[in-house]
């Protein structure tokens, strides 16, 4: 009789659902950098660049910027049955343009970057923080009216604003 012997399986063979769902993103990503078509890489560099010009201290570069960041998401948002690539593409960038928001002292382009701000909060708001209204509502007025990114993000508003209604009506 031959007496088998069990493979020694090493710490990172064992999936537990930590490791097993890091591993399945980790591909993903990569997966997803690979099958970026000409014209994504193309996109994903634009939205880089622009970016990199809000990080700069001249205030006329930034005006801009954000009129061909708001140029691009409108370009590529005709219909939200799906989410738009830039604003997938965006993503990365999210955090970074929050804290642009937050150092920048030029009223005029900081309404205007909370307009953005507010569009992409409707994607990417974790923990019900609800940064598409907060932005939209320092945003004001005249950076065009709630339905210029379209009725999701109008349908999108109207659910928070009935959110924090509720919400402080229990309070």
């Amino acid at each position: 009789m031959v007496d088998k012997k069990s493979p020694v399986l090493k710490k990172e063979d064992v999936l537990n659902p930590t490791t097993a769902a890091e591993k399945l993103t980790k591909n993903k990503v990569k997966d997803q950098q690979d099958e970026l078509s000409e014209e994504d890489q193309k996109l994903v560099g634009e939205l880089e660049m622009i970016v990199e010009r809000l990080k700069e201290s001249s205030t006329e570069i930034h005006h801009s910027a954000l009129e061909a960041l708001s140029n691009i998401i409108r370009s590529t948002t005709g219909s939200m049955t799906t989410v738009p690539k830039p604003l997938k593409f965006m993503k990365a960038h999210y955090e970074t343009l929050i804290d642009i928001y937050n150092t920048w002292s030029d009223e005029k382009n900081k309404r205007f970057l909370a307009s953005i701000l507010s569009l992409l909060g409707m994607v990417y708001d974790r923990d019900n923080k609800r940064d598409c209204l907060k932005y939209r509502l320092l945003a004001g007025y005249e950076n065009g009216a709630a339905y210029e990114w379209g009725h999701e993000y109008v349908r999108h508003i109207a659910m928070e604003i009935g959110a924090e209604y509720s919400e402080k009506v229990e309070e």
